[in-house]
């Protein structure tokens, strides 16, 4: 039903969804030489992540902990 640059097109679109529904994936070429908006945007965000969890999570950790251990110990 397709001519074939249809269909072509079609399998290309395709296989860029699959690849962006895959988590943890590296950034794929997309077509004409450029790199898909959400992959380029993960790569972004992986350094800034870090930071934050490297600087937050401790203190969140303890905190939650800390409420944790109140709850455990005015039940008893």
């Amino acid at each position: 039903m397709l001519d074939d640059s249809k269909a072509q097109s079609l399998r290309q679109s395709f296989s860029v969804l699959q690849t962006l529904s895959e988590p943890g994936v590296a950034p794929q070429i997309v077509r004409s030489g450029e790199t898909s908006l959400e992959g380029l945007t993960r790569e972004l965000m992986k350094p800034m992540l870090k930071e934050w969890l490297d600087t937050n999570l401790p203190d969140i950790v303890e905190a939650m902990v800390a409420r944790e251990i109140e709850r455990i110990t005015k039940k008893g």
